[in-house]
Parts: C-alpha cells; sequence; structure tokens
C-alpha cells in the first residue's frame, strides 16, 4: 500500500573519505533529492551520525527509539547555555523527563545551581537528595525588592491596575526608600548619579511609605487627588495584613537581606543540595506572576555576576 509522508529536510549524511571512515552528519541542504528519488528508513551507522556529539561532554539519558542500541546523549553545557523546552501532551511523561535530565545533569555539573517553579508540586519527591523545598510559609522574599509593576500588581491582586495609584506609588516609593536611607532628611530625595527609582533593589519601610502618602493628603493641593491617595493606602494596609503574603511583608525583611535572600533561593553554599524547588500549589494565584518574574530576574541578574 502507497503511504503518503510530508517531511523536512534537516541535513545530510556524508560517508567519510575511507570506507572504513564513520559518516559525518551537516545541518543544512546542500544538494535536493530529484523528483522520484528512492527514500528508505536510516541505517543505523547514519543515525550514530546524525546523535554524535563529536566528543562534547554529554549525559546519556536513554536510547533511541528508533534503535536502542543507540546512547541518547545530551551535550550538557550546550543545553546549558540556550533556551530549551521539553514538550508534550498530557501523561507522557514529561515531569519524568525534566526529573531526569536534572538528575543528570547535577551528576555532570555539581557546580550547577537549579531553580525549580513547581505549580503541582512534584518534583521535589524525584530529587530528595539534591533538593531543599521552599514553599510560601518558608520563603523570604522582601516587598522592596519588587519593581513597581511587579509590585503593583501584588497590590491590585492581579486585577487591572489604576494608573493614577501606581503614579503615586512611583513618586513616593522613592521617597519611603530615602527615609531609610537617610532618617533625619525627610522626604527630600536626592537627585544625582545615585538617585533612587522605585525599581531600585533598596529596603524601605511600609510605614514610611504610609506616612508619605498621609504628608501628600495633607496638602491642600492634593484635595482632588485624596480619593486615589486613600484607595491606594487602603490597598496597601490590606496586602501588608494579609497573611497569606507574610512571605513579602515579615517585618524582619525590612533590613537589607538581598544576600542572605539569594543565597537561600539559589544554594550559596550549597551544603550539597544544589536544587531549589519552589512549590507554588498554596501560593495565591494573584501574586504568583509577581513572584515568578521577581524569582526568574533574580536568576538572570545572579547568571550574568
Amino acid at each position: 500500500n502507497a503511504i503518503e509522508v510530508s517531511i523536512e529536510l534537516i541535513g545530510e549524511v556524508r560517508d567519510g573519505a575511507e570506507p572504513s571512515a564513520k559518516p559525518v552528519f551537516d545541518r543544512g541542504i546542500t544538494t535536493y533529492p530529484h523528483i522520484g528519488a528512492v527514500a528508505h528508513r536510516i541505517r543505523s551507522r547514519d543515525l550514530q551520525a546524525v546523535y554524535d556529539l563529536a566528543g562534547r561532554h554529554s549525559i546519556t539519558i536513554g536510547t533511541l527509539s528508533q534503535d536502542e542500541a543507540i546512547d541518547a546523549n545530551i551535550a550538557v553545557d550546550d543545553t546549558l547555555a540556550r533556551h530549551f523546552a521539553i514538550v508534550g501532551t498530557t501523561g507522557v511523561g514529561k515531569s519524568t523527563a525534566v526529573s531526569l535530565l536534572l538528575r543528570k545533569s547535577i551528576e555532570a555539573r555539581p557546580d550547577l545551581r537549579v531553580l525549580i517553579l513547581d505549580p503541582h508540586n512534584e518534583f521535589a519527591a524525584s530529587l530528595p537528595e539534591y533538593c531543599v523545598k521552599v514553599d510560601s510559609k518558608t520563603l523570604d522574599l522582601p516587598f522592596w525588592m519588587f519593581r513597581l509593576e511587579e509590585f503593583a500588581e501584588v497590590l491590585f491582586r492581579g486585577r487591572e491596575t489604576v494608573p493614577e495609584e501606581v503614579d503615586v506609588l512611583r513618586d513616593l516609593i522613592p521617597a519611603a526608600k530615602n527615609l531609610y536611607r537617610n532618617p533625619s532628611s525627610g522626604s527630600y530625595i536626592r537627585r544625582g548619579s545615585d538617585a533612587l527609582t522605585a525599581d531600585t533593589p533598596v529596603p524601605y519601610r511600609i510605614a514610611d511609605l504610609l506616612k508619605q502618602i498621609d504628608e501628600r493628603m495633607g496638602l491642600l493641593e492634593s484635595k482632588n487627588d485624596r480619593p486615589t491617595l486613600k484607595s491606594l493606602r487602603t490597598r496597601i494596609e490590606s496586602a501588608a495584613s494579609d497573611p497569606r503574603y507574610r512571605f513579602m511583608f515579615n517585618s524582619r525583611l525590612i533590613e537589607d537581606t538581598i544576600h542572605e535572600t539569594i543565597g537561600n533561593i539559589f544554594r550559596v553554599p550549597n551544603h550539597g543540595r544544589p536544587v531549589t524547588c519552589f512549590e507554588m500549589a498554596g501560593m495565591p494565584s494573584e501574586v504568583v506572576n509577581s513572584v515568578c518574574s521577581v524569582l526568574a530576574r533574580l536568576a538572570f541578574d545572579l547568571a550574568l555576576w
């Protein structure tokens, strides 16, 4: 019976110069097959050429489904230096594949630091000897490490923000940070090369932010802004007093603990457990995006350092 197959050509296998030489695989096509050319199943030696890593540092994660005599290898350094994804339908084993890949990578590269954002609390059990679990009860992620956009998303509980209230935050958060750094300076913000912004990761107190709002409400020219200021004040107080957000607004997180926070989350030093599994199943859904954004940004900054 005739079979119609749609294919995409990705490369060529060239025979070696000597009959005993191994075939070589090159990406890309230099000569396309002519119409009517015969197609056949790939030979085992050609398949080996396609998956040959040419001596690169690699890990073995199984065997090829086309030929179980050929190991399925992954170049560790090349893989970790790029973005990649493991995809598949429900039940095919994506989580198992990720766990295997992590375990093999850690064995090959003990210096790795791994942060898993685990929405279903499923990965810690697969890496018990390498993993430290963190959840909303044990996470310490100070609110002052959030950028303005991330902090606003927390205050508005994932709903659409009010631009006027966000503008107030943009003005007053730097003043609160300045008060923390210079308690005797009042609300004055020194402009210059080191001027603070709402995104600068500098500690400040929620009490000082509320104080700035109260002072602005007391100004004669702010009468029209008072409803906006009162609404913002209520949002801040509500979030700061919500026990579900204790990981952000814990009173002991006011000090500059950025090095301690990064060390705990990214396992520096790792004490033999280089994997942090952040279990998000119990976290309020309205803050998940902001928290993941902060953690991803910290991971990127740490990699650059």
